[in-house]
C-alpha cells in the first residue's frame, strides 16, 4: 500500500468504519519516511515514447517484485527517470505526495498481502495525489494497473475520489470481503489458497466495475493487469 504523509498500510484499517454519505478527503498525519532516496535532475531531458516507458517499468517491475518488504517507485511519466525510490516493510512504504503528480508510480506486493492486486488505498492515494498511473507487481510476476486521465486537474481528482468512495462504501459485497481483508492485514494470514484467490480475484473485479463506472461519469480511466 502506498501512503503519503497519512497511515494506510497495516494500521489503516484499524480507523472508525466509513459512513455511507460522502467522504470527501482522509485524516492526515504526519510520519516521518523510511529510507527515501530522491534522484533529482536539472538537466534537459527527452520525452519517451509510451513503449520505452513501459519497458522502463517492467524492468523496475523485475527488479522489485521479490523484495521481502514493499518497495515504491515514482517513474516520470515523460523521461521514464526514476524520481523516488522508497522502502517500507511488508504492508506499507511512504513516499513523496507531492512527486506523485501526473507521474506513474509502482511497487510491489510482498507475499501473504491480500488482495494481491491493488488496495483501495494504492487507488485513492493515486486519485488524490493526481498520478497518472498507479501500478503493483507480484513476485510471480502478475501486474496491475489503474491509469488515471491525462493532467489530472484537482477538480477532477476530487470528483474522481467522491465517486470511488461513495461507491466503494455502498457495495456489502466489498465491504463483506474487506472484513476478510482486515483479518490479513492484522497478521492473522489467511491460509486458504481458494479463499485468498477468491478475495484477490474479487477485488479485481471491483476495480474493472470502478474503472467502468469512472468511464460513464466521462472520466478516461482504465483497469488492466498482465505478466511480464
Amino acid at each position: 500500500m502506498l501512503v503519503n504523509n497519512y497511515t494506510i498500510g497495516k494500521n489503516y484499517f484499524h480507523k472508525p468504519a466509513y459512513p455511507e454519505s460522502r467522504v470527501s478527503k482522509f485524516p492526515r498525519l504526519k510520519l516521518n519516511t523510511l529510507n527515501i532516496d530522491t534522484v533529482s535532475f536539472s538537466a534537459k531531458t527527452t520525452t519517451l515514447s509510451a513503449t520505452q516507458i513501459n519497458n522502463i517499468i517492467t524492468d523496475i517491475e523485475k527488479n522489485i517484485k521479490n523484495n521481502p518488504a514493499e518497495t515504491a517507485c515514482i517513474i516520470d511519466s515523460k523521461t521514464g527517470k526514476i524520481l523516488q525510490k522508497a522502502s517500507g516493510d511488508k504492508g506499507q512504504v511512504y513516499i513523496d505526495n507531492k512527486l506523485t503528480r501526473h507521474n506513474i508510480f509502482t511497487h510491489n506486493h510482498p507475499e501473504k498481502r491480500v488482495p494481491i492486486t491493488l488496495s483501495e488505498s494504492d487507488i485513492i492515494f493515486g486519485i488524490e495525489n493526481m498520478a497518472k498511473e498507479i501500478r503493483a507487481i507480484t513476485p510471480s510476476g502478475t501486474w496491475f494497473s489503474f491509469k488515471l486521465p491525462d493532467n489530472l486537474s484537482k477538480q477532477d481528482a476530487n470528483a474522481l475520489s467522491d465517486i470511488f468512495i461513495e461507491s466503494l462504501f455502498a457495495s456489502q459485497e466489498y465491504l463483506s470481503v474487506r472484513d476478510l481483508i482486515k483479518i490479513n492485514d492484522k497478521g492473522e494470514y489467511l491460509n486458504n489458497k481458494e479463499e485468498l484467490e477468491f478475495i484477490s480475484e474479487f477485488v479485481s473485479s471491483v476495480w474493472t466495475a470502478m474503472a467502468n463506472l469512472m468511464q460513464e461519469q466521462g472520466y478516461n480511466v482504465q483497469y488492466t493487469t498482465g505478466n511480464t
